[in-house]
């Protein structure tokens, strides 16, 4: 289990290189090393797999460093000692808790204000101060949950931080696939969230692309739309397209930071609803930590 290379050192040249660059001069094939700890790697040629083009990388034959920065289990203890409140904790040397339940929880209290104004409710004081204290709460939990994103991101298989990584909320454990979805992903997204009872409702993480960014009626109110994902068929023939939309407020979260073709994960309750021949997937954007910005356009 490794973070991908970009580059090696090579003992041919004396120097950092890519894999395009080795790819380029087989010559440079032999005396590669990582370029942090110095275990040897290799390099393997850009070819087609299934008809898809695998890009030329580096590989090794042994474990990276703990201290190395390619050395994931390594990486994950850097953001444990890092986060508030053990929200990830170190159970053992090779294995992490990440208490989902932290971020739930202030969510929920954002929320709640939320609703409070745009039912024009009176809001006293303590609701107000709770609101707030949950925002600044949010900040740090949000922030560590960014950086395993970011991690999971330059894997060499985005699945490695499954068996390191164990998610829990309220002391039940989360499986990643329940947890994380990808576009092509999105149905099952939507029949989860469909039949997840109220009591057991927690965040997800949704990958996309931006697909649009609008203005909404109310003041300040905006929905971002993510291209849509896979497909499925219902009882009456009818082809249904899961379609997932983030909605934000310009007091919260700018609308600026969005632009078409950006690649972005969300951490966010969401909600799933049936409209004409769409699988709406409803994204509550209260925060900028729950954005990663993977890719720009």
């Amino acid at each position: 289990m490794a973070i991908s290379m970009e580059k090696a050192f090579s003992g041919i040249v004396n120097q950092e290189v890519t894999a395009e660059e080795v790819d380029r001069d087989v010559k440079l094939k032999k005396g590669l090393e990582c370029n942090c700890c110095g275990i040897p790697v290799y390099h393997r040629t850009k070819h087609l797999r299934n008809e898809v083009w695998i890009p030329a990388h580096f590989y090794r034959k042994v474990e990276h460093d703990y201290s190395c920065k390619y050395n994931t289990v390594g990486q994950v203890s850097i953001i444990a000692r890092q986060s508030n409140d053990k929200i990830l904790e170190n159970i053992d040397q090779r294995n992490f808790t990440f208490r989902l339940t932290m971020i739930h929880e202030q969510l929920n209290k954002v929320k709640e204000g939320e609703y409070s104004k745009k039912d024009n409710a009176s809001i006293n004081n303590r609701q107000k101060n709770r609101s707030y204290q949950a925002r600044g709460r949010l900040t740090p939990y949000l922030a560590t949950m960014k950086k395993i994103i970011e991690l999971r991101n330059i894997l060499e298989t985005d699945t490695e931080l499954h068996s390191i990584i164990k998610i829990e909320m309220y002391n039940k454990k989360i499986a990643w696939n329940n947890f994380y979805y990808e576009s092509n992903y999105y149905t099952k997204a939507f029949n989860y969230l469909k039949k997840l009872e109220w009591k057991d409702n927690h965040p997800i993480c949704i990958e996309g692309v931006v697909r649009s960014v609008k203005s909404l009626d109310q003041e300040g109110r905006y929905a971002v739309g993510l291209r849509f994902g896979d497909k499925r068929t219902n009882d009456q023939g009818l082809t249904l397209i899961s379609s997932p939309s983030i909605f934000g407020n310009e007091q919260d979260v700018s609308s600026e930071i969005f632009k078409e073709g950006q690649r972005i994960v969300v951490c966010a309750l969401c909600t799933a609803r049936e409209k004409n021949t769409y699988l709406n997937i409803n994204i509550s954007l209260y925060h900028k930590n729950q954005i990663v910005i993977l890719e720009n356009s």
